[in-house]
């Protein structure tokens, strides 16, 4: 794999331990990562508000583009729609309607610089706003 950082936030002293335990049964190494307390804040900061900014319906919306994605790159879907030219045509402007959302999503996603650590692996807890 490739060498760098990864961080995992967690707010539990139990999910800690799990994945502590995840790791250790991994066979990697923890090492003590010096952290200023202040650019986790920033960082905390940062998520939270990205995940505000990101609503159930821009959440849906790229979820039915995907899934649109899939359908018009399945090849039984592609027969499907050969032989019913409105149904994929339907489809095809669904998509692309949808596709003004999806990029708004990938536009909020990205607000995120993190300038300060060599790679981050940080995921948002939606439903409690917390991160892990």
């Amino acid at each position: 794999g490739a060498n760098g950082t990864a961080l995992t936030l967690v707010d539990d002293f139990e999910q800690w331990q799990e994945v502590l335990a995840e790791i250790e049964e991994a066979g990697v190494e923890i090492e003590a990562l010096p952290l200023d307390i202040a650019e986790l804040a920033s960082l905390k900061y940062r998520v939270e508000d990205v995940s505000h900014s990101i609503t159930k319906k821009a959440v849906a919306a790229l979820r039915q583009s995907e899934l649109m994605r899939e359908v018009l790159h399945s090849d039984k879907m592609k027969q499907q729609l050969q032989e019913n030219t409105e149904d994929a045509k339907a489809l095809r402007k669904s998509l692309r309607q949808n596709n003004a959302k999806v990029r708004m999503v990938q536009a909020v996603r990205r607000r995120i610089p993190v300038r300060w650590m060599v790679s981050v692996a940080c995921s948002v807890h939606a439903a409690s706003g917390t991160f892990l």
